[in-house]
Formats: structure tokens, sequence, C-alpha cells
């Protein structure tokens, strides 16, 4: 199977010279950036030998496989398809360019798959041969494993001749991710926020053990959830079942019981079943959604419902718990911000959660995830996790200063920033902007930071309770308040991360980000926002939000 973004990686790693700029087309699905070039990539796994490198040149192309697209399209479109990738590639003017194409085939497709033996336009075939190089390498759908298959220069003719051999190596990566998280054991789980909160937020540190895993302050972990028993029930007695029914696919065996608690989403109904139940029961509400063609108004409806409420909007008979589990979405993994320092907190991840609970249409919810480790996962036992790198959130250089602006849960990746920064000796200047609703009760990490006030880390800290007073207060309003100065650190090369909630909070600080910077820059609005993204292109305006 063919996994997003690495053949462009691996394209990086095999062509280019330091200081050049590869240039890699690929139709498919995710787009990166890299030394400001778009780049466009499907994950493979190949071993590839490096081209012999040309002295002159500043630039190199890399394309890939054009017929990797629908399988289903004709032989004479995949063809024309990659005619088109092979203009638009070198419609681009590039002095000096050496051409480098770096196919990809797969062995268990048919010949019309040979995007980079065709790719020989008249751009190419203008280049001397020693300019020109290809390299070919073979994936074999089956086992998921590449190799080499050629690496030479390319001959308008068709022709190939031997390149020299080269092999690289690679460091090993760490057998723990996403399709096989480690176990890791739960070491604490305590609540932080005070009596009276309207929020529960938690404390929760999580052994690494014997894994090896690494992490870097600003990553996050990815945690598999597992769903609430009770609600599995509920379903499975809906559907009439016992839960001891075998499902069967292609890659496992196992109970509809199993199925519903760690392989399918029962908490959020999938968009196809409430098609499925708008279909069989036509109920009123949810046709008039799907036929409105309005995906935002659909999410809201479903936002707080179950899988159980979609099957209980009709009396009738459910689904049989094949058709069920077909209309159903795999159970996704819930990403946290990590909240410690490798450098303080050896061997373990901490995270700082908000449990999610509600009550609806007279039942008690609550989020996934959260509640599983709210409730259900006590120290001592086990939750299946893996690092999610964040390399767009990396602290800068230890004597460059940073405004970390995190209400709420959104302080976690800034404890360990500022742990880290501790351990480091770091002699950079640290602002926090914390806020959350009262003092009293809601003031995470309090001891913490007025520590690290105390011993001159933190050397400002800015608080904002929004319900402590009559008219509400919120981190936006304290960076108006002190806008000089944190345009002055700006001046002065500060970095500035943001870190929580992306449905108000992100925005308003944003806008506060820029009234700040055209006030106290003398600058307008359009002069702020230039000012602003030449922040964000220089690495100096990072967030993490959700």
């Amino acid at each position: 199977m063919i996994r997003p973004l690495a053949a462009v990686l691996r394209v990086s790693k095999v062509l280019p010279q330091p200081q050049t700029t590869v240039v890699a087309w690929y139709s498919g699905w995710i787009p990166c950036f890299m030394s400001g070039v778009p780049f466009c990539g499907r994950r493979v796994t190949v071993a590839s030998r490096r081209c012999e490198p040309e002295p002159d040149s500043t630039a190199q192309y890399a394309t890939s496989g054009i017929g990797h697209g629908n399988r289903r399209d004709p032989p004479v479109e995949r063809s024309q398809r990659a005619q088109q990738h092979d203009r638009r590639a070198h419609s681009r003017r590039w002095p000096r360019v050496r051409f480098a194409a770096f196919s990809l085939q797969n062995s268990g497709k048919d010949h019309t798959e040979t995007a980079g033996e065709s790719f020989s336009t008249p751009s190419t075939v203008a280049l001397p041969p020693q300019r020109r190089r290809r390299v070919c390498c073979m994936y074999d759908a089956s086992t998921g494993s590449g190799l080499s298959l050629d690496t030479s220069p390319i001959d308008p003719s068709g022709s190939t001749t031997a390149a020299p051999e080269r092999r690289r190596t690679r460091p090993a990566r760490s057998p723990w991710n996403r399709r096989n998280p480690y176990p890791a054991t739960v070491v604490a789980n305590t609540v932080m926020s005070g009596p009276g909160s309207a929020k529960e937020v938690r404390h929760v540190e999580i052994s690494l053990g014997d894994s090896g895993i690494t992490y870097e302050p600003g990553d996050g972990i990815g945690i598999a959830p597992v769903n609430d028993p009770a609600l599995v029930d509920l379903v499975i007695e809906r559907l009439g079942a016992t839960g001891e029914e075998i499902i069967a696919d292609r890659k496992a065996t196992y109970t509809l019981r199993e199925a519903l608690t760690t392989r399918y989403e029962i908490g959020t109904p999938s968009k196809f079943l409430a098609r499925a139940v708008a279909e069989r029961t036509g109920h009123p509400e949810l046709t008039r959604l799907i036929e409105a063609g309005d995906p935002q108004a659909l999410d809201a409806w479903l936002s707080a419902r179950d899988v159980l409420d979609l099957l209980n909007l009709d009396a009738g008979p459910a689904f049989t718990p094949e058709e069920l589990l077909e209309e159903l979405s795999p159970l996704a993994h819930r990403e946290y911000s990590i909240s410690s320092s490798p450098a303080v907190h050896d061997g373990s991840v901490h995270i700082t959660m908000a449990t999610v609970r509600y009550d609806f249409d007279g039942r008690e919810r609550g989020g996934v995830c959260s509640t599983h480790i709210a409730d259900r996962c006590a120290p001592g036992d086990t939750v299946n996790v893996f690092i999610t790198p964040n390399k767009s959130f990396r602290l800068p250089d230890d004597d460059v200063a940073v405004i970390m602006i995190g209400p709420g849960t959104g302080i976690a990746p800034f404890r360990g920033f500022l742990h880290h920064r501790a351990a480091s000796g770091s002699t950079g200047q640290n602002w926090l902007f914390f806020g959350d609703q009262h003092r009293d009760t809601d003031y995470l990490y309090a001891d913490e930071l007025d520590s690290f006030v105390t011993d001159g880390l933190l050397d400002r800290l800015d608080l904002a309770f929004s319900r402590d007073q009559e008219h509400k207060i919120y981190v936006q309003d304290r960076m108006r308040e002190n806008g000089a100065d944190l345009f002055g650190w700006l001046e002065a090369g500060a970095h500035v991360y943001v870190c929580g909630d992306a449905t108000t909070m992100a925005g308003d600080v944003d806008a506060a980000l820029h009234e700040i910077v055209a006030e106290h820059g003398d600058l307008g609005p359009d002069g702020a926002r230039d000012y602003v993204e030449a922040l964000r292109s220089a690495g100096r305006y990072q967030r993490d939000v959700y």
C-alpha cells in the first residue's frame, strides 16, 4: 500500500546536491513545501541509487510515475496525464538545470505505468546527455517493498547507460507508530481543576518504558481510544445481537463486540450512516439536511449524537451487524500536545487533557478518548500510544526570546518549553500569556509557573481569568494592554507561539497581533499583514491549534 508523502523526501535525499532545489511533480494527495518549492507526493518505501552529481547544477527536476491515479483510467488518459505533468514541469524556468526523473513503477501493474521511461520531451532532449539522469524504482504492491531498478542517464533515443552505484543508509526508525502503537503504562492521572470549576482538566503521565520512543518539545502524542462499554452494549442490544457474532474482513476475524469497542467509531456517527438511515427511515429532519447539501449544518446536527441516536430514529428493525459496520468510520486515534520535556521527564510523556462530558436527550455523553482515560485508565493500566512529530512547532535557539500564548489546555506545550529551557540553561527571554475562567479553580500548573517567575526563567507572565470580574478579559486583551512591549520583543527577534482553541481563540489572537503591529509599528492594515506574514514565513509565528 502506498503511504502518503515520502516519495518526495526520498527524491530529495537521492538527487540533489547541497544548496540545490528539487522540484517534484507528482499528482496525488498531500502538498508540502521544501525550500519554498511546492511538492506533491505519495509515501512509498523504495531503495534507490544516487545519481552522480553535476558540478554546475542549480536545480533538479524529479517526477514520479504518473500512471498511479485511478486504475480504471484508460492507458491513453494516463499517458495524457503524464504529458501534462511533463509540460508543467518544464514550463518553469530554472538556470543551468540538470534534469532527473524519479520514476515509481509498480511491479504488480501493467506496462502503462511507465511515465519515467517516457519522460523525454523536447526540453529534456535539448539537454546534453551528461545533464539528464533517471532514477527508476520498482514498487512491489503485494509485499510493500521496493528495490532500485535502474539509475542511468536519460538518452533521447530511450536507451540507457549504467551509472555508478551508491548505497545510502538510513537511521533506524522506531517500530512504534500509528499502525503499531506502543502499549504504554499510565503512571499518574489527576484532576487539576479545583472544586466548582466548570471544567475537568487532567494531568496524565504515561511511561514509555523500554520502548526507545523519543520526542521533542512541541510534539504531540497519538492515543488509540476505546469506546464506552456501556454504549457498545446499547448498540448491540439495538441490533438484536449478542456481541459474539463473528466479523471477518481482509485483515482479521473478530467479534462484533470487539469491532464496536476498538475498531469502529460509534461515539460520532459517520455521514455514510446518516445517509443510510435517512434512506431507510425517511426521517424528515435528517433527510432535509442531507438533501440541502450543507455539510456544516449536517456536521452540527450530528456533533451531539452518537450511532445509537441514529439507530433509534426509527423503531423498526435495525441494520444487521455487517450492514452497520459498512457504514461506520474506523476508530481514529486522538492527538494531544505533549506537556513535558524529555530533558526533565526522561522516559515519560505528560499530557494536559480536558475531559469532555455533556448530556443530550436524557443520556450522558462524553469524548471518546478523554472519558476513556478519565474513567477507565487508572495508574497501572495500559494505553496504546505513538509520537506525532510537529516540526513546525519547535523552540528556537537558546538565546532567542519566545512569546507563548496558550489559554486553557493550550498551556500544554509551553509547560514543556519552559521545563526544557530551564534544563538547557537557555538565556532567551520567556513571556507567557495564560488564561481561563477563574483563577481559584482553573489556574493550571500555578505552582510551577509561579516558581518559574521566582527563579527568573519566566520573564513575564500575563494572566486573564475571564469570569473573575464583571466584564470578560481574555488573553488577546492582555496582549493589547502590553502591545508596545510585545512589538518591542518582535522587533528584537522574538518568536511567537499560539496553542489552543482554533474555533475562536486562535482567530482573536491573530487579529490582536495584527492590531498591535499596525498600531505600534506605525503600519496600516496592509503593512501589518505583510509584517505578520513575514514572521510566519521566517518561522517566527507558529501555531498549534485544534
